[in-house]
């Protein structure tokens, strides 16, 4: 199951997580500067497991490393 978590970082920003079974599968903070949204993907091996649309505002990230 996943679930999300709004947790602290190790400057006490907020941080979203999601998680499934205890294990983070992303983080989600801004920045110091506020300025921009970081977003963490552990499972992340190469550019080819991503896709960024543009036109529908989303990143989809492939969690099988095989492409």
């Amino acid at each position: 199951m996943i679930t999300a978590v709004i947790s602290k970082t190790e400057d006490g920003r907020a941080v979203a997580l999601l998680q499934e079974d205890g294990s983070i599968i992303l983080k989600a903070y801004l920045n110091p500067e506020r300025t921009k949204i970081r977003i963490v993907l552990p499972e992340l091996r190469s550019m080819g497991q991503t896709r960024i649309d543009d036109q529908h505002h989303f990143l989809e990230f492939d969690r099988k490393a095989t492409r």
